[in-house]
């Protein structure tokens, strides 16, 4: 690992779209822990994440991002004493704007449309014993960017804690790579999680010209990243229910709901059960993250109206997703009106779009 793409990953992760100085601090902190498990992934030794933390400079973070940074470290050693300091805090408690609870409730409708009844899938599964790579492969017709390069690398890591491990896809010095940790999920969860989302996410670091590190891991590439996953998840929910597949659309409409859950609601009266669901599910993780938490939503319906477009992405993954949401409308009248609700309304700039200045 040189000393340049030790460099090039601190000024990406550094370059946070952070709304507050909280999030900023959250966020840096969330980057250089997912920078430790690229070097640790790469075999590197841990003195080039010590560097990147003495030069990041802070000096405190919020609880659980420096507990997850202080704890990979330790796995190979003892940590040093400028890594930042864990502080309690309560995160960022803004409610989102209407713009982005407009696409909210966007979201949750087509997540209701998509629901085709209730499904039980008690069986838990892990990711290791090679069961996240085969979702990679056998979901790989549900994502539009397959194909579009060469093919990851899979790194299990058994005695990684999934604790510490938040994004395991990353773009290596010898290429693109998923990390894999003891994560527990049903089989329609696997095919989900790390068959759509993560597949999505691997694609994406396949295509086009090879850049390590990519500037889809951190910062402002990461919210193009989220959207263009979540973009995947929504398709795939819009194919599942054209195919009368009910496991996968409850467990897609049910991650729809956690992600929007990862905002700041406003009380609506009489609201409907799902918006009441999301409401309650409010994530630890993304309170201090309001930004990265957009993405998931405002951001991928943005980037639906833009028709994909976007510097990151290469043209022929959106023209891919393109055709793919086009072949859906046709056959579905719910996908048809989901497009066009989210087009025919001018949501204004996005305030995570900061993808054109990447």
């Amino acid at each position: 690992m040189k000393s340049q793409y030790v460099d090039r990953s601190l000024e990406l992760l550094m370059a946070v779209p952070a709304r507050s100085q909280h999030e900023r601090d959250a966020w840096i902190c969330r980057g250089l822990t997912e920078f430790g498990l690229v070097v640790e992934a790469s075999g590197g030794p841990p003195e080039h994440l010590d560097r990147a933390v003495y030069h990041a400079r802070l000096q405190e973070a919020p609880k659980r991002f420096a507990v997850r940074l202080a704890g990979l470290r330790s796995r190979t050693g003892n940590v040093p004493t400028w890594y930042p300091h864990p502080v309690e805090t309560d995160g960022d408690d803004r409610v989102s704007d209407a713009a982005t609870v407009s696409d909210a409730i966007t979201m949750l409708r087509f997540a209701d449309g998509i629901r085709q009844g209730s499904s039980v899938d008690p069986e838990i599964i892990s990711a290791l014993g090679g069961a996240g790579e085969r979702a990679f492969t056998e979901f790989e017709a549900w994502r539009p960017t397959r194909g579009q390069g060469g093919r990851p690398r899979f790194l299990e890591i058994a005695d990684l804690s999934p604790d510490h491990l938040w994004r395991g896809w990353m773009m290596t010095p010898s290429g693109p790579t998923m990390v894999v940790a003891d994560e527990r999920l049903s089989p329609n969860q696997m095919g989900v999680w790390w068959g759509v989302h993560n597949g999505t996410h691997l694609d994406h670091l396949c295509a086009g010209p090879s850049q390590a590190p990519h500037p889809i891991e951190y910062g402002c590439g990461l919210l193009t990243a989220e959207a263009l996953a979540m973009s995947a998840e929504l398709l795939a929910g819009a194919e599942a229910s054209i195919e009368g597949r009910v496991e996968l659309c409850s467990v897609i409409s049910d991650g729809l709901v956690e992600r929007v859950g990862r905002l700041v609601l406003p009380p609506r009266l009489g609201a409907d059960p799902l918006y009441m669901a999301a409401m309650k599910a409010r994530s630890d993780e993304f309170a201090s993250l309001p930004t990265l938490a957009e993405a998931y939503v405002r951001g991928c319906l943005d980037l639906i109206r833009r028709h994909h477009a976007n510097p990151l992405i290469p043209e022929e993954i959106s023209y891919a997703f393109e055709q793919r949401w086009q072949e859906a409308s046709m056959k579905s009248s719910l996908v048809e009106r989901f497009l066009r609700d989210v087009r025919t309304r001018d949501n204004g700039d996005s305030r995570g779009a900061c993808d054109d200045r990447s």
